[in-house]
């Protein structure tokens, strides 16, 4: 039953996400950082305990949970912008995406061999997110295409994150990991926002 409630409290979490961020007056770059600062402060007692792991981390798994951040980082900010500029059904729709994106890179990048069934469905989908995307639902004054262009780079960002993190997690541990991509994404995002 207790993992029914945090499944339950989860999925409310995401579901009222991009409402809080549509209707937040502060900018989205700002709701993204203090996001992830937060997260990165609470995470920091676990990721102590666990300093002995980071020490010993090789280089390669540091590398590539930091250009995991990296993207996290990037995903984030697009997405937060895309809810600012067309409806949230569309951003969302469109950011969901990345469960197609990670099939397609998997075979680009990792040599993996999708069957034709697969492939239908990532057309089938695409042409969805296409129609969902040209449909000029969303946020006023002819910014709805902007922010269906973020929602789908958002999609492609958070992809690479999830492959990048299939092959981290394979020999660095959750607390690690998480800790290494959450600062890696603050930086980037304050690097942004100096930008």
């Amino acid at each position: 039953m207790k993992y029914f409630l945090l499944l339950l409290l989860g999925v409310l979490g995401c579901s009222m996400s991009p409402v809080f961020v549509r209707y937040s007056t502060a900018p989205s770059m700002v709701l993204v950082i203090y996001r992830m600062g937060i997260t990165m402060l609470l995470l920091a007692p676990a990721a102590w305990r666990c300093r002995k792991e980071f020490l010993a981390l090789p280089k390669k798994s540091l590398l590539l949970c930091g250009a995991s951040g990296v993207l996290l980082g990037i995903h984030f900010a697009t997405y937060f912008e895309s809810v600012k500029n067309t409806s949230i059904a569309a951003s969302s729709v469109l950011c969901n995406m990345s469960v197609l994106f990670v099939p397609l890179l998997s075979v680009l990048l990792l040599r993996k061999k999708l069957s034709a069934g697969a492939w239908l469905s990532i057309l089938l989908a695409f042409a969805g997110a296409v129609v969902v995307s040209l449909s000029g639902a969303g946020g006023g004054e002819g910014t709805a295409l902007w922010g269906n262009v973020l929602a789908l780079l958002s999609a492609v960002f958070i992809a690479g994150y999830t492959l990048i993190g299939s092959v981290c997690r394979k020999s660095v541990s959750t607390t690690v990991y998480t800790y290494i991509v959450y600062a890696a994404c603050v930086v980037v995002l304050l690097l942004t926002c100096a930008l």
